[in-house]
């Protein structure tokens, strides 16, 4: 990680390459903290990570493309959860958001399935539906999620909102806890259709993934679950895509 820094901060790298540099960094220390999830030095790496993801879309709007596309195949923890934390942080660009606005949400998108590290691989990764009992316990991940963070000094209200009501739905049929409308975290609500867009366009062993516009009015049938102006924003920064 520290390699890939000092190369995506040298000045003479093309615009091109460095989107690659720092989506592959924050990749491999998302993949570091997952397996030691209560490492405060990992967490330190990991939120850096988010930060220079915030700086590049600043810097590099047109990046998103290219950061999205990178490392795009089979499902895997650690890049479901950057690629969701690059949507979020290009779509509260997109609403005007301050820099700690972006930090709160980005933080929150990349830590959002930090709970996966405590549950069983085979679970996470199976090759097929879940039973009813399955998903009831993988469920559970929200919870396991904010358990782990709670531990870890300096993570806002509204980073663990995110992701306590990342899987809550406007529509009322979410969970945990149910919850409709604006009483689900705004950041939530961000990151609810980033982390729904992103698992369309990921292949899945029960499924091949969609295309961006496939995905795209996928979420658009299934309007009343997300917020009609987010969806429009997402729309709008990924019809390029």
């Amino acid at each position: 990680c520290s390699y890939l820094i000092s190369i995506s901060d040298n000045a003479s790298v093309t615009k091109n390459l460095k989107p690659l540099i720092i989506k592959e960094n924050a990749i491999i220390a998302l993949g570091d903290l997952l397996s030691y999830p209560e490492n405060t030095e990992k967490m330190k790496t990991a939120i850096s990570a988010v930060e220079h993801i915030i700086d590049c879309l600043l810097e590099y709007p047109d990046s998103l493309y290219a950061l999205l596309s990178i490392n795009k195949g089979d499902f895997y923890t650690n890049v479901h959860c950057v690629n969701v934390a690059i949507l979020c942080i290009a779509a509260g660009i997109e609403l005007g958001m301050s820099r700690k606005s972006l930090q709160q949400l980005g933080i929150g998108a990349m830590l959002h399935d930090i709970g996966h590290s405590s549950m069983n691989n085979e679970l996470i990764n199976k090759q097929g539906r879940f039973s009813d009992t399955e998903y009831s316990l993988f469920k559970t991940h929200v919870v396991e999620s904010i358990n782990i963070l709670r531990k870890h000094e300096g993570m806002t209200t509204e980073t663990l909102k995110l992701i306590l009501h990342h899987h809550e739905k406007m529509s009322g049929k979410g969970y945990p806890f149910m919850l409709s409308g604006d009483k689900i975290s705004f950041y939530a609500q961000i990151a609810a259709i980033a982390d729904a867009y992103d698992l369309l366009t990921t292949n899945r062993p029960y499924r091949k993934a969609l295309t961006s516009f496939q995905a795209l009015s996928t979420l658009a049938k299934e309007a009343a679950n997300y917020d009609p102006m987010l969806l429009k924003i997402f729309i709008k920064i990924l019809v390029r895509e």
